[in-house]
């Protein structure tokens, strides 16, 4: 897994970028995951990680793109440092976005703001999500106590879980 900070996606119809954050706990890993209100247009009321679309009128790169959402949607600022690399992208037929997910390690759970476009927040174990992952037509998903991880981010976990990396060891735990 190497970190892509100019892939090309120039062929993208509609491109955009997430931050799938991980942190340790007492208790294991854990990651980030947000819920969209039930007033957005696109994806309203699906559970995601934080990021959104490219915005060419700010963005360069899709790093960029998932540094600036990140700091928008859930206040956190994202570095070079804590980034271990890229999951493969994740295209959305409905809405037809594809998504590069980018795989942040932070060493403690970072300090959140509420914004308008994440309803709520929650740090889900990556135990508890290998423990629940179920495959529907031949695609996970992930029914949560509070809500059912789909589509384009229950791939994205499901990434997350199985992705070969040299700092899994720390991840995995």
């Amino acid at each position: 897994m190497e970190i892509s900070h100019s892939r090309d996606f120039s062929t993208w119809s509609k491109p955009a970028a997430v931050a799938v954050i991980v942190t340790a706990t007492s208790s294991g890993n854990e990651v980030l995951l947000i819920e969209r209100p039930p007033t957005m247009i696109e994806h309203a009321g699906q559970i995601a990680c934080p990021g959104g679309r490219f915005d060419a009128r700010q963005d360069k790169t899709l790093w960029d793109t998932v540094r600036r959402e990140t700091r928008e949607e859930v206040g956190v600022g994202l570095s070079r440092e804590m980034c271990l690399g890229t999951l493969e992208p994740v295209h959305i037929p409905p809405t037809d976005y594809t998504v590069e997910p980018y795989l942040f390690y932070v060493t403690e759970k970072p300090r959140l703001v509420s914004s308008g476009e994440v309803a709520a927040w929650h740090w889900v174990s990556l135990t508890e999500l290998v423990t629940l992952e179920e495959w529907n037509d031949e695609r996970p998903q992930y029914p949560l106590g509070w809500g059912l991880v789909w589509g384009a981010t229950a791939r994205i976990m499901h990434q997350l879980l199985v992705a070969p990396h040299q700092d899994w060891d720390r991840i995995r735990q």
